[in-house]
């Protein structure tokens, strides 16, 4: 073979070449388009066509996407108000729970006017024990010095049926029966119990003579009784009673018993205010020899009842108090 032949055969060659990779160029884009969904390779319009479809395509992507994303920042700030409304309306809740567990508020207290009776006069004395020795009273005090003198005081809150109507609500429901329209209850706080009930001041006028105090600890009286002026009333009630006792006759005691007193009085109204009665208490107490201890009560002539009869005038006032 000559050179002239080699060298054209190699120019051909080069020249296919040459050839091959401009084609291979050009198919490359048009395949890719074809993978892509454009139009056949060749036709330019379509391509365009193509490519619009596919811009079309992804705004519509990207519109729908935006407008998801849009709805989903409205339902989340929706369930964010939701919450704040549900946390607003939580918060009452929870001041009521503490509004709950504050203490309950005391009830206001109401004013009450109740009639309040004084009485003060004088008191006789009997120092001696009932049917004792075949005598109504006896003992060594009564037969030495029968009567001994003093002052008797008294103090109630007068319960009546215009006081139970005004305040029904004050009286326990077990009492509210006792109420009629010509009842009366006398009733002594606690407080009147400081206020000593009788007191003793009789010198001798033979050879015995008592001084002290008689303190009514507690006591409930009941009509029987009652007019528009005057009533007949049952009382009892608990005491203590110190006595000193000075005798020519027998060695000195101090008389120091608690004891009950149940008695009855008769008592008239002159007018609202004013009024008197008379009465009559017999008190028992715990057996105390005379001349002997306070921790003595075994003797036969031991001490155990002293009898009281009274007159006192009484004045009767409004008093208002908080209940």
């Amino acid at each position: 073979m000559s050179r002239m032949t080699v060298v054209a055969l190699a120019a051909a060659t080069s020249m296919l070449l040459a050839h091959q990779g401009v084609a291979s160029a050009e198919s490359a884009p048009d395949a890719e388009l074809a993978r892509s969904g454009g139009a056949a390779p060749g036709s330019t319009d379509e391509g365009h066509a193509g490519a619009r479809t596919r811009r079309s395509y992804e705004t519509d992507s990207s519109s729908e996407s935006d407008s998801k994303s849009k709805s989903r920042s409205r339902s989340r700030s929706r369930s964010r108000s939701k919450k704040s409304k549900n946390t607003s309306v939580k918060k009452p809740s929870s001041r009521s729970t503490k509004t709950s567990s504050r203490k309950p508020r005391r009830k206001r207290s109401r004013e009450v006017t109740a009639t309040v009776d004084v009485g003060v006069g004088p008191a006789f004395y009997a120092f001696g024990n009932p049917l004792s020795g075949g005598a109504l009273l006896s003992g060594p005090i009564y037969e030495d010095q029968p009567w001994h003198y003093g002052l008797r005081f008294d103090a109630a809150a007068i319960i009546d049926y215009e006081f139970y109507r005004k305040n029904r609500h004050l009286v326990p429901r077990k009492y509210r029966g006792m109420f009629k329209p010509d009842t009366e209850i006398r009733y002594a706080p606690a407080a009147v119990a400081l206020i000593p009930r009788n007191i003793y001041f009789s010198p001798k006028t033979k050879n015995t003579g008592v001084y002290g105090a008689t303190w009514e600890l507690a006591r409930l009286g009941l009509s029987l009784v009652k007019t528009s002026s005057t009533r007949l009333s049952v009382g009892a009630g608990a005491l203590l009673t110190y006595a000193y006792i000075d005798s020519d006759v027998f060695e000195s005691t101090h008389f120091l018993r608690p004891g009950a007193s149940v008695g009855v009085e008769l008592g008239t109204m002159f007018s609202e205010t004013w009024g008197m009665s008379l009465g009559w208490d017999s008190n028992f107490y715990l057996p105390q020899n005379i001349g002997g201890s306070i921790l003595e009560g075994d003797d036969d002539d031991a001490l155990w009842h002293v009898g009281e009869g009274f007159l006192m005038i009484h004045y009767r006032f409004p008093y208002t108090t908080k209940l």
